[in-house]
């Protein structure tokens, strides 16, 4: 639904085919150190996916899709054979990327935002940037002030010109007056974990260099202040919430221990191979009223969970011991090249890549924004710099012709593929913005491949209701069958009103209290659920007095 996430997947598409075509003119293969260990990653992952079943095929494919095209858009950049020099002018350019988006962020506080009819954003007093979620925005602004401060120390600094060294300095001031505002806690963690290991491995160099450390220093002060002066809603927030787990509330207080709970229980109940990609909604969800009799005193929060906070337990419950194994994998291949550069080198590359990595673990990073993966095996290129190995391949002349053009084939198809989703994600928010009375605009995402089931939810909805209003119930069975199929998938409490609300219409009260005693187990503090059930249950509540004419948007607070 970003717009971005397409476009950076175009400009990725782009670089894997010329990696591709470099790889055939040298007629050899560039691969980093731990080749074997890191492919078992992407094959691991493949082969659960395979072996739990295809439930949503869109979902499958496109996550797989990103987890493959991240693994070859990283070793197409090994094919361009690219010298320390020009490596080094592509870690700026990546922090010239770091500082826009911090201008971005200020100016989404400002009280006349320059961006706001430029792109979407969401409200709030703390920068979201484009990602519009401030974590986000908080790791990429850690991540770009351990690029930075890693930039500062290499041997070429000095000689840098300066507009190099002005950019590294207003990334740093842009970037702390960023994450001083949102005050994110995963933000803060990931960059003192980056700074710490930053000072613990390039201390000496920043002690002779003085001049430049003070420097580095003060941008990082200047930020802060700037970020402080702006608003301290942000940081006096994080503070609250650090509170209340030191409190007498202790993990009570806050919903991801619990939520980590209920994840390794649900994963217990298939470890081997999990319960399939895409059903961790489903899965999760159903097992809430279990949790909730175990813990009496504590119900999560009303919202639909579509991720448990942390990465390793989603792909736990999706893909098993087969999928942590595969991952395991990959993090022992960089931890091992991360011990093979020594310790100074070492530990400075793993403060670059410690904020992204933190965010997994206690967030969905990569589920909302394409960049942070991106970003993430840039960086993870730079680290395996160091012991690259070249194999000569043979490919007959009609072979290479082959793999030439299919690539040309195989790369517009798929950039037309990410554009016709533009297409529709335009077309849906053409028709929330209507409320719900121009169906046209859902053309393009029922016929998209990703969007469809989303088309389809407006749809159905809209289909319902407008039986409801002309007192007729041609379809209404229909939507009661679809609509069961999609809380299958996707537990929504809209749509299990929206069940109810179709049984009512049709006369069955029953299955309606049904209905709505099943979400409600689900979700027992929704207040409106509840009022809901208890009109239902007593009779007051038919279809005809409902005061919902149209269907209603998605709401985004629905799903975490």
């Amino acid at each position: 639904m970003l717009p971005y996430n397409a476009s950076i997947w175009a400009a990725s598409l782009i670089t894997m085919t010329g990696g591709l075509f470099a790889m055939l003119k040298h007629e050899t293969f560039v691969y980093p150190r731990h080749f074997g260990l890191l492919m078992l990653f992407p094959a691991g992952l493949v082969l659960g996916g395979f072996l739990t079943g295809i439930e949503r095929p869109a979902e499958w494919l496109i996550r797989l899709g990103v987890i493959l095209g991240g693994m070859l858009f990283w070793f197409s950049l090994f094919q361009y054979r690219l010298t320390r020099r020009q490596v080094d002018t592509a870690i700026y350019l990546v922090l010239a990327s770091i500082m826009i988006q911090g201008l971005i962020g200020l100016s989404q506080i400002l009280p006349n935002n320059p961006f706001k009819g430029l792109m979407p954003w969401v409200s709030g007093k703390v920068p979201a940037g484009i990602y519009q979620q401030a974590n986000l925005h908080a790791s990429m602004m850690a991540t770009g002030i351990a690029l930075a401060l890693y930039q500062a120390t290499t041997p070429a600094f000095l000689r840098m010109r300066w507009p190099f060294k002005a950019l590294v300095l207003m990334t740093l001031l842009l970037a702390s007056a960023n994450i001083v505002t949102i005050g994110s806690r995963v933000g803060y963690l990931g960059l003192v974990i980056a700074l710490t290991l930053l000072i613990l491995s390039r201390g000496r160099l920043l002690f002779r260099r003085k001049l430049t450390t003070a420097l580095l220093v003060a941008a990082i002060a200047g930020g802060a202040a700037i970020g402080l002066n702006a608003s301290d809603t942000g940081t006096i927030k994080t503070l609250a919430k650090i509170e209340r787990l030191t409190a007498n509330e202790g993990v009570s207080g806050d919903a991801r221990p619990h939520i980590y709970r209920l994840a390794w229980h649900t994963f217990l109940q298939s470890p081997l191979i999990g319960h399939g990609i895409g059903s961790f909604q489903h899965v999760f969800q159903e097992n809430r009223p279990a949790y909730y009799q175990q813990v009496p005193n504590y119900k999560l929060d009303d919202k639909r969970f579509s991720h448990p906070h942390n990465e390793l337990l989603f792909w736990m419950i999706e893909g098993g011991i087969l999928a942590l194994l595969s991952i395991a994998a990959a993090a022992v291949a960089v931890v091992w090249q991360l011990i093979q550069m020594g310790w100074q080198r070492g530990a400075a590359m793993a403060a670059l890549l410690a904020p992204i990595a933190l965010h997994t673990q206690v967030e969905l990073p990569f589920y909302i924004s394409s960049i942070h993966w991106i970003i993430l095996l840039i960086l993870l290129f730079l680290c395996f710099q160091s012991g690259k190995q070249v194999r000569r391949i043979q490919l007959s002349r009609p072979a290479q012709n082959g793999v030439r053009v299919t690539a040309l084939f195989a790369t517009p198809l798929l950039i037309i593929f990410l554009a016709h989703a533009l297409l529709a994600t335009s077309g849906l928010v053409q028709y929330m913005r209507s409320k719900g009375t121009q169906p046209k605009h859902l053309a393009p995402a029922m016929n998209d491949f990703y969007f469809r089931e989303m088309g389809e939810y407006f749809w159905m909805r809209a289909l319902l209701y407008r039986e409801m209003h002309q007192k007729v119930t041609d379809h209404t069975q229909e939507f009661i069958d679809w609509a069961h199929h999609y809380t299958q998938q996707t537990p929504d409490k809209l749509v299990y009103t929206d069940i109810a609300r179709a049984y009512l219409h049709l006369g069955e009260q029953q299955q309606a209290i049904e209905t709505l005693a099943h979400v409600r187990a689900i979700y027992p503090d929704d207040k409106q659920l509840e009022k809901f059930e208890d009109a239902v249950v007593s009779g007051r509540f038919t279809a005809d007095t409902s005061d919902e004419a149209t269907p209603s948007p998605l709401p985004a607070s629905q799903a975490q």
